[in-house]
């Protein structure tokens, strides 16, 4: 019963952490892409919408706060997310392959 419910802890374990890094990873891929868009953008642009920042809409807000962001910081969240799926994907793999109880014996033929 006990080992049962260990391997159901993993396999729930497992799959919140392999959601969480598909998910931090794409956050990290969405974030990489919105600073090179705004990297390429006219630097008159770049800064009329820093002058002007308060009157911008979410996204654009969001674009020119993360232009500002460490590279640092994306490359620790990239290495977050690979350990995350690296970890939920050996939980899920390994989890199945756990003893759960006594196999029942097998009958002895008698001949």
């Amino acid at each position: 019963m006990l080992s049962r419910l260990l391997r159901w802890v993993f396999l729930v374990a497992g799959g919140a952490l392999l959601g969480a890094g598909l998910f931090l990873y794409g956050q990290v891929a969405v974030a990489g892409y919105m600073r090179t868009e705004v990297r390429n953008t006219f630097f008159l642009w770049r800064g009329i919408g820093r002058v002007s920042f308060v009157f911008q809409d979410g996204q654009t807000k969001m674009a020119l706060w993360l232009n500002e962001l460490d590279a640092s910081v994306l490359d620790r969240s990239r290495h977050a997310a690979t350990v995350m799926l690296t970890l939920g994907g050996l939980l899920v793999l390994v989890a199945p392959w756990m003893h759960c109880g006594r196999r029942p014996r097998a009958r002895q033929a008698t001949d």
